[in-house]
């Protein structure tokens, strides 16, 4: 065995870091700073990386439950199109985990988890400020947006699928 550490992160490792983490919990953060420490100044260079790694903790510490309820909307999506569960996965496979159309779908599961996690950490805002209804509401269409994000993920699995089959059925006819 060599002494060399090979890392093999990919990009739709980066894009769910980013869409899935960072962004949610960058808007949680940004959010509690605004409007439960009334701190509406524009933050400088320090404070800017506190406040993204405070961010990302928040996005990764609710991770748990946004896979759990990522998971459940694109079942439910999948349900809804009368396709069975792992249908992505295996239109992935059938692409090549590395090809470019797989990574688009990659990408788009980071999608649905932003949307998740972004539905998630409205409703906790939403109970730290004891807020009437805007959190709640900002959960509900997150919610909404993570469920069309996944249907259009799967229609984009299906799409692939179709290709890749027309291709294939082309090779064989000549």
């Amino acid at each position: 065995m060599s002494g060399e550490l090979k890392a093999d992160l990919q990009i739709p490792d980066l894009w769910y870091d980013f869409y899935a983490r960072l962004l949610p919990g960058a808007v949680f953060v940004v959010a509690i700073r605004c409007y439960v420490f009334n701190n509406t100044t524009l933050p400088g260079a320090g404070e800017m990386f506190v406040l993204a790694a405070a961010g990302y903790l928040s996005g990764l510490l609710t991770q748990p439950l946004a896979s759990r309820l990522t998971g459940a909307i694109e079942r439910f999506a999948a349900w809804h199109r009368s396709k069975e569960r792992h249908y992505i996965g295996t239109v992935q496979q059938r692409l090549g985990e590395s090809s470019r159309k797989s990574m688009i779908l990659s990408k788009m599961h980071g999608e649905v988890a932003f949307f998740a996690q972004l539905g998630i950490l409205s409703v906790v805002f939403g109970l730290l400020e004891r807020a009437q209804y805007i959190p709640f509401i900002l959960a509900a269409f997150a919610l909404a947006a993570a469920f069309e994000v996944a249907l259009r993920r799967l229609q984009r699995a299906m799409d692939d699928e179709q290709t890749l089959n027309s291709s294939l059925g082309a090779r064989a006819a000549s």
